[in-house]
């Protein structure tokens, strides 16, 4: 039977790699991918779930989409296993905390039109819990401390 899986792959092998570079970013992940599938291929004749020569390509093409799925999953959790990047940096080389100027236009923006939103109240004592609790970040307990209010005024004013 790991003959006919040999065979198999190498008969359909453009046919099978064309499906694992569908499920994953890169040839050489797909690659690693086709791999993996027939690892895992020959495990299941192994273990007697892969007994009938028909079912090879359905067994292959379940095994390309769990592995390429076991990929994702791995990267997601590990992050990209290369560090070097196309730059020729490392990744903490060129990881920069700083804003991008994009993101710093966005969050002025943000501050903009919470401004605008919290000038708009009516109320000053309204006015205040909004600022505390949205500009200022506290929570309803420490708005209503510092406002000397209770929190169940300062539940209903951010509600509204």
């Amino acid at each position: 039977m790991q003959q006919k899986i040999a065979n198999y792959l190498k008969d359909n092998y453009q046919h099978l790699m064309s499906i694992a570079i569908c499920r994953v970013e890169n040839a050489q992940d797909a690659d690693d991918v086709l791999q993996e599938a027939t690892l895992t291929l020959i495990r299941q004749v192994a273990s007697g779930r892969l007994t009938r020569e028909e079912d090879i390509p359905r067994y292959f093409t379940t095994c390309i989409g769990s592995r390429a799925i076991d990929l994702d999953r791995k990267e997601a959790k590990y992050g990209i296993e290369d560090g070097d990047l196309e730059s020729g940096l490392v990744m903490a080389q060129q990881f920069d905390p700083t804003p991008n100027p994009e993101e710093i236009l966005v969050r002025e923006q943000e501050v903009e039109a919470l401004e605008g939103y919290i000038k708009s109240i009516p109320g000053d004592t309204a006015r205040a819990i909004n600022r505390h609790h949205y500009d200022y970040e506290y929570s309803q307990s420490e708005t209503a401390r510092v406002l000397n209010v209770s929190k169940q005024y300062v539940s209903t004013v951010l509600k509204r």
